[in-house]
């Protein structure tokens, strides 16, 4: 293989290759895209790889590699998309990676990935897509996460993240989908938004407290809003009517209080799923 010198694209994606990843494919000089997905390449990632000059594509998700993710990759400044999920690696996220100014996509999910993400990791101005979820990641939420505000979907549940959300969460206003489940975050929710793009929030299993964030209802393109499990209390704001878009809103096991808002139900004329239970409201069903 290391003799197709002129190959720009290696597409081998959904067969049953197995052993390792040829570490000479590191070594094509106009190597572009590199697709193995999906079939049961063992080993470690070769670092050799973080030596190709033009790769614009890399995807590995879907096999069977270990070990850590090399340092090397971040020399590959072109690159626009890494996809190294549903694997078996370990270690932390490698603070080379904040070199790659080029990344608009990074899946790293589903792996033994563990220790704190690496302020280098958020120089990434271009970042469009990050998904971490299914790993071990664990310290605060990097506090420069929207430094060039073009980060559109942010997902790193299932993981063991502590602290509060940093408050310049706020400066990602093309932010579409965002999920912090299921980790040790606390503080106040207040510190969230305003997104005029948000489509999807899931915040569920958290130590999330204070009252709801007013500034929910501002994202009119809202369908799905997922806070359960917290300890989130006060009322529930009448405002939440407005979010003509909604069409799952999960408030269940908190500490909420009061009367449901008779517009609630009344305006939300998209939702199918309606959760409250687990809560101390008061009054009359609407």
């Amino acid at each position: 293989m290391s003799n197709l010198t002129e190959l720009d694209v290696l597409d081998l994606i959904e067969n049953e290759l197995t052993g390792s990843i040829p570490h000479e494919i590191g070594f094509l000089p106009n190597l572009r895209v590199l697709v193995l997905y999906s079939n049961r390449l063992s080993g470690a990632i070769p670092a050799s790889l973080g030596n190709l000059t033009m790769p614009n594509h890399l995807d590995l998700f879907d096999n069977q590699l270990v070990g850590s993710i090399p340092a090397e990759l971040g020399a590959l400044m072109d690159l626009h998309t890494m996809s190294l999920p549903s694997n078996m690696l370990s270690g932390s996220v490698p603070a080379t990676f904040g070199n790659l100014t080029s990344m608009r996509k990074l899946f790293l999910f589903d792996n033994r990935l563990s220790g704190p993400l690496p302020r280098e990791f958020f120089n990434l101005t271009d970042l469009a897509v990050l998904n971490l979820s299914n790993n071990s990641l664990s310290g605060e939420l990097p506090s420069n996460a929207c430094k060039g505000r073009n980060l559109q979907m942010y997902l790193v549940f299932t993981n063991m993240f502590t602290g509060s959300i940093p408050r310049d969460l706020k400066k990602c206003r093309s932010l579409k989908v965002l999920d912090l489940s299921s980790n040790q975050l606390t503080g106040d929710t207040s510190d969230l938004g305003p997104y005029p793009h948000l489509v999807v929030a899931k915040l569920w299993e958290n130590s999330f407290h204070g009252h709801l964030s007013k500034t929910w209802p501002s994202s009119v393109n809202l369908t799905t809003l997922d806070v359960s499990g917290n300890m989130i209390n006060g009322s529930l704001p009448p405002e939440f009517s407005n979010l003509v878009k909604l069409e799952v809103l999960a408030l269940q096991v908190n500490n909420l209080t009061g009367d449901i808002p008779p517009g609630l139900l009344r305006n939300l004329g998209s939702l199918y799923e309606l959760h409250l239970s687990q809560n101390q409201f008061s009054g009359h069903i609407p």
